[in-house]
């Protein structure tokens, strides 16, 4: 319980010393506006997480432990019912569990391929190749699926369960179109379709000739022929998320949905 409560207070920022004590009080209207349907113990998680999720107001008012006098065999299993809290925990922190990550490997994989998409280097002596350039773009494409992922994530919370309003969901939903993730993933594909067409005109133009100074370009332009098709399907699914977060909006607002 201590770990659990302690890693549910970081990554949530809940002031609630234990999330699994089985006081609580609530108002009726704000307990119909949680809309808890966990089936296990993690209901006790589940109730601060949405209320912290929902924005509402939090006490907690110190309670005496005593110990149990029922003398049958507690029906608490540690790591299952543990690990269904843990579950819950991470499901509702898409920071933690999509952008840092996500960023992290992003940022590190873009560096590897640019410094590395005109052909190797050495850094203090040690050779860098394709294979690093291979990673570099595995790391960069996996970052950008995952960051993808939270942004979707950070929507769909906000469009079906209690997730306040955010930065990001702004973001995506307001400033960011679907015209315009289109746009950049057209021009990502038609570039890295232009760097092959070069390529392939010089290897057609020259037989015989060694390709080998061209691995790095082409592995490149395949990489951004790859990121610019997850760019145009993630902007679909979030312009259609996007129509349901201005349902939520009107709903909130009391306004008739359209």
């Amino acid at each position: 319980n201590p770990v659990l409560s302690w890693a549910a207070r970081l990554i949530h920022h809940a002031p609630v010393g234990d999330f699994h004590c089985g006081m609580r009080g609530l108002r009726r209207e704000a307990l119909v506006r949680l809309g808890l349907s966990t089936p296990g113990m993690e209901f006790a998680t589940e109730m601060i997480v949405n209320a912290v999720q929902a924005g509402l107001r939090i006490r907690e008012v110190p309670t005496t432990l005593v110990k149990d006098g029922r003398d049958r065999p507690p029906h608490l299993r540690s790591f299952r019912d543990g690990w269904r809290h843990l579950r819950f925990i991470l499901l509702y922190a898409p920071d933690l569990l999509y952008f840092l990550p996500g960023g992290a490997m992003f940022l590190l994989g873009l560096i590897m391929v640019a410094l590395l998409a005109r052909g190797p280097m050495e850094v203090g002596g040690h050779y860098l190749g394709v294979h690093f350039l291979a990673l570099g773009g595995v790391l960069l494409l996996v970052g950008f699926n995952v960051v993808t992922f939270g942004v979707l994530a950070r929507v769909i919370g906000r469009c079906f369960l209690t997730a306040r309003a955010s930065r990001v969901v702004g973001l995506a939903t307001h400033r960011y179109t679907l015209e315009a993730g289109l746009s950049v993933g057209g021009l990502l594909v038609l570039a890295g379709f232009a760097v092959d067409a070069r390529l392939l005109s010089i290897w057609l133009g020259s037989p015989g000739i060694s390709m080998e100074g061209s691995v790095h370009p082409g592995f490149v332009a395949t990489l951004v022929i790859v990121l610019g098709i997850n760019l145009i399907c993630a902007s679909f699914l979030l312009a259609m998320l996007g129509a349901e977060v201005g349902e939520v909006r009107q709903r909130q607002r009391g306004l008739p949905e359209s």
